[in-house]
């Protein structure tokens, strides 16, 4: 029977519900609080609550510079208490992650380079931090993070054919979910586009791998292995990560309800398969490779047309996931008797 990993220096009990909840938030609000904020703009905007001016595209130049502060002060702050440095090794890790932590709120906010490359820098330096902020936030509580599956431990002995299975089921869910957006923006308006283009090759590429990492490990990963270790229902935290990746979508309107599919369904398959590298792989290689061979179209013909693809993306999660040796499946009950046995402390 496997349990999440506690490291010695922790107690035998679960995670209080409170606590987990706070750092569910937390993670949301660095990870995704300036989409989430845009798109509160964009939304109040359509609604003629606000008119959007200096101040409010100001803010969305700044939220996110913040948060890559606050992501980077808080990874660094639980390192010193947890690890307890000598006076050299943690001068040397301040300087460090104050030069990265500055150069890359900078590059967020476009000052005093506002150029594509910059950008795209930001975003990959953004990386760096959001993965050091996560590992921190649960070595935090002893629930050590493995490779691939934070505090959950393998579900299977071959990672390879694990990581192909959940990467190819995440590109089906997501191409069945764009399916149903297709059909909603027939009977619901968009407020507002979602991205204002990209300045070079470079920047599109880099932003889709943060928004890889923030929608797979922030919104899901980490949502799951908090909750599971406050031996929280899977109903709920599988309904915790739908509703945290519908907000940075609102603008969208109810053309977005498909993301609470989406979110559901990718936090089941880290529950299920325990890689979320393969999560963040399978959503870089939809945005960036998949998403060009079938793009949105709005004749009625191609979106039948597109149904096949559909079809064959989910013949190729059948064969993948025959490969993987697991005893798990899809079964409310047994994956609520997993759950529980997942969620059972070993004792220090």
């Amino acid at each position: 029977m496997t349990a999440i990993s506690v490291s010695s220096h922790t107690t035998t009990q679960p995670l209080p519900t409170r606590t987990a909840y706070g750092y569910v938030a937390l993670a949301a609000a660095i990870g995704a609080g300036p989409s989430i904020w845009g798109s509160a703009v964009k939304l109040a905007a359509a609604y003629d609550f606000i008119t959007p001016n200096a101040w409010t595209d100001w803010t969305q130049e700044s939220i996110p510079a913040l948060a890559v502060l606050l992501c980077g002060g808080l990874a660094h702050d639980w390192w010193v208490a947890r690890t307890q440095p000598g006076p050299a090794r943690q001068r040397s890790a301040t300087i460090g992650l104050v030069l990265v932590g500055a150069l890359g709120a900078c590059c967020v906010s476009g000052w005093p380079w506002d150029t594509p490359t910059a950008a795209g820098v930001g975003k990959l330096l953004t990386i760096v931090l959001l993965g050091c902020f996560a590992r921190e936030l649960l070595l935090r509580h002893g629930i050590k993070p493995s490779r691939t599956g934070l505090g959950l431990g393998p579900a299977a002995d071959r990672e390879f054919v694990t990581a192909l299975a959940a990467g190819v089921t995440l590109i089906a869910v997501i191409l069945t979910c764009t399916q149903i957006r297709l059909y909603l923006f027939d009977y619901f308006p968009v407020y507002a586009p979602g991205a204002r283009g990209f300045g070079s090759p470079f920047q599109e590429t880099a932003t889709y791998a943060w928004t890889s990492v923030v929608e797979e490990l922030l919104l899901c990963a980490v949502v799951v292995t908090l909750l599971a270790a406050a031996r929280r229902p899977v109903w709920e935290w599988l309904l915790v990560a739908a509703v945290l990746r519908l907000m940075p979508h609102l603008y969208l309107g109810l053309s977005a309800l498909d993301t609470l599919l989406l979110g559901a369904g990718a936090a089941w398959l880290f529950y299920r398969y325990r890689d979320v590298l393969a999560l963040i792989a399978g959503h870089f290689t939809y945005n960036t490779v998949v998403m060009d061979l079938v793009s949105p179209t709005i004749t009625p013909a191609d979106l039948r047309a597109r149904w096949v693809v559909v079809a064959f993306a989910w013949i190729a999660v059948v064969l993948a996931d025959g490969l993987v040796k697991t005893t798990r499946r899809f079964s409310p009950a047994r994956a609520e008797r997993d759950h529980l046995a997942m969620t059972t402390f070993p004792h220090s």
